[in-house]
């Protein structure tokens, strides 16, 4: 158990860069629990070592989920809690005090953004907040708002030059997989959705869907997906694109800006 949780938890660190890292120090050293003696030379690898010392392993990879959360590594750090579940054994929410106290939190998102957020009751609510998927707006006028956004983004892709509806889009989106394949490998989303719509636009069949499953780690999940539709060519490719603009509209716009 120890061996792979500790491998999950290299894997996310070292796709983080210098900077990141650094910050991710010292927040764990905010924490209290690691010296920060040991911890501001420390690798990725021995950063490692040192929570699994310092904390239980049935916490430590939670821990550092909140770490990533604290320094605004949000998909990194859904990323790793995917991983940590396929594992087992890990507490979802290792910084809640006990006694009934709760938690604290803060979730914000820019204009037109989404938060996954799990299940919500007794809170208190500060600022505008729209809930999707049949729970009531706490703020009027979504269907307005959505048009707004829709119309903003019209308008920022053609100062970019993005191809308008009357245009061959092909060749651009073919463009996108090319562009972004190592990108797409570490930043792609909890791949259900995605691999339900490629095995129903048979893009890929069930046999190629349990390869990609099979692999613990998020990062070589998405890997092994790239690879696939890498070898299958630009039609998979372009399907897989306009799955992904609807199932992470955010991620194909942040890379296509």
């Amino acid at each position: 158990m120890n061996a792979a949780l500790k491998e999950v938890m290299r894997d996310t660190l070292s796709t983080l860069a210098d900077d990141c890292f650094d910050q991710f120090k010292h927040r764990l050293r905010d924490h209290g629990q690691v010296k920060w003696g040991k911890l501001h030379k420390a690798t990725r690898d021995e950063t490692v070592d040192l929570m699994v010392e310092a904390y239980s392993s049935s916490k430590c990879g939670g821990i550092m989920a909140a770490m990533l959360e604290k320094i605004d590594q949000k998909e990194l750090a859904t990323k790793l809690k995917e991983d940590l579940a396929n594992l087992g054994g890990q507490s979802s929410n290792p910084l809640q005090s006990g006694g009934g106290g709760g938690v604290n939190v803060n979730v914000s998102a820019h204009s037109g953004g989404m938060v996954n957020a799990p299940s919500m009751s007794g809170c208190t609510v500060n600022g505008p907040l729209n809930f999707y998927g049949g729970v009531p707006n706490a703020q009027q006028g979504g269907d307005e708002g959505q048009k707004g956004r829709e119309k903003n983004q019209e308008e920022k892709n053609k100062g970019k030059g993005v191809p308008g509806p009357g245009q061959d889009q092909g060749q651009t989106n073919l463009n996108f997989f090319n562009k972004h394949k190592a990108t797409l490998e570490k930043r792609m989303p909890i791949l259900s959705n995605v691999l339900n719509q490629l095995e129903a636009g048979n893009v890929l069949d069930a046999e190629e869907r349990e390869t990609v499953e099979a692999e613990q780690i998020s990062v070589k999940r998405n890997r092994a997906l790239i690879v696939m539709l890498d070898r299958k060519g630009e039609k998979a490719q372009e399907k897989f694109y306009q799955i992904l603009k609807k199932t992470d509209p955010h991620l194909v716009e942040d890379l296509e800006s």
